[in-house]
């Protein structure tokens, strides 16, 4: 679980319903997924704080590469 995470750019919905985020906390951004989650992309585009998620890390890899992506679990919108 991470508290205050800023959103970095425009929530995304990809494919039928999965929500698409960058957050940014300490001066890291990371991409995260959330499967399912469609529906959260307005709410969090409409809120200008901060958000909380629950996220499992997964190593993404797509082309021969591999980065840290965050498996959304829950989001909180404050």
């Amino acid at each position: 679980v991470a508290d205050g995470i800023h959103v970095a750019g425009h929530p995304m919905v990809v494919s039928r319903n999965h929500l698409k985020i960058n957050v940014r906390q300490n001066g890291r951004e990371l991409e995260c997924i959330g499967f399912g989650m469609g529906h959260l992309a307005g709410p969090i585009q409409a809120e200008s704080g901060r958000i909380s998620i629950a996220f499992v890390p997964t190593l993404n890899v797509w082309q021969n590469r591999a980065r840290l992506q965050l498996k959304l679990r829950d989001v909180q919108i404050r």
